[in-house]
């Protein structure tokens, strides 16, 4: 059971105004999907097409530095999914692995992207291998981060809940929603707290998150919570495509998943081990992660 209505129902109408798209960067647009709107940037050009996105809470913005050093090398397409930034779900979009698939899919073809490499992170991997076993012909690579096994990623997503009253705030329909609703920034926050490593200069990295929500932007950690919490481990194996899987050793949010557990879905991976990093090492360190995704 989900309470995604309740993101859908205060969202469905909702779409960021002229003025707030005017301060976007440069190739940053709204693609009108059947079940959601989605925010999506594009650079560079060439044969080849990496393709991101944010894994909320971070949003479009955080991925400047990265984009920049992929657009001299290949076409750079980063859109945030639905209940991310200023992407926003309507009626239909309930937060699940195929809506997400879907969604996925839509953005491939409204922007005519035939093959790439998917360089998703964490929750959003989970989509990618799912859209490499469906859709094999339009995925060249994957390129994947902080991302263990099925099992592995629902114990992930009791641990980062938290309880009032012995009752789990996220995975409860309707109450997570409303809170998130009420308190996307404090969440966020607390998360960049715990994700990034010790010691890790992160005000930039938070006040952006805090801009953002200030101006429209969304983090429906609730519904995602409640939406993907039963991925089946056969929706994610049998990709057959080259992957790459990189673990930001610091972040303390993982720090009890068992990182080769990835390898139950993806037996040709190589796993990345990055000590220094936490839970977001695309922008954490982005020359270091240009690299990876280059390579």
């Amino acid at each position: 059971m989900s309470g995604a209505w309740i993101d859908q129902l205060r969202l469905h109408w909702r779409k960021p105004s002229a003025v707030e798209q005017a301060s976007w960067p440069a190739r940053t647009r709204l693609l009108d999907l059947p079940k959601a709107v989605v925010r999506v940037r594009e650079a560079g050009s060439g044969a080849r097409t990496i393709v991101l996105t944010p894994d909320a809470p971070v949003v479009l913005e955080h991925y400047g530095p990265l984009i920049d050093l992929l657009a001299p090398h290949a076409r750079v397409v980063c859109f945030e999914f639905p209940g991310c930034g200023f992407s926003y779900p309507r009626f239909g979009f309930g937060f699940t692995l195929e809506d997400y698939v879907g969604a996925l899919r839509a953005v491939l073809d409204a922007l005519e992207v035939r093959r790439a490499t998917l360089a998703f992170t964490c929750v959003n991997a989970l989509v990618a291998m799912a859209f490499a076993r469906s859709d094999p012909d339009r995925v060249e690579r994957l390129a994947l981060a902080q991302v263990g096994g099925a099992g592995e990623m629902r114990a992930f997503g009791q641990r980062i809940d938290f309880k009032l009253a012995g009752v789990p705030v996220l995975a409860t329909p309707v109450i997570g929603q409303l809170f998130m609703a009420a308190r996307r920034d404090f969440a966020a926050q607390t998360w960049f707290r715990i994700a990034l490593p010790k010691g890790f200069a992160a005000e930039a990295i938070r006040s952006t998150a805090r801009d953002i929500f200030r101006r429209g932007g969304q983090f429906c950690l609730a519904s995602i919570v409640q939406g993907m919490s039963r991925v089946a481990p056969e929706a994610i194996t049998g990709a057959n495509c080259a992957a790459g899987v990189a673990w930001g050793m610091a972040d303390r949010t993982h720090a009890k998943t068992r990182k080769e557990s990835v390898l139950d879905h993806l037996p040709q991976a190589t796993l990345h081990r990055l000590p220094e990093r936490g839970h977001c090492p695309d922008i954490e360190a982005p020359e270091a992660y240009s690299r990876l995704l280059l390579a």
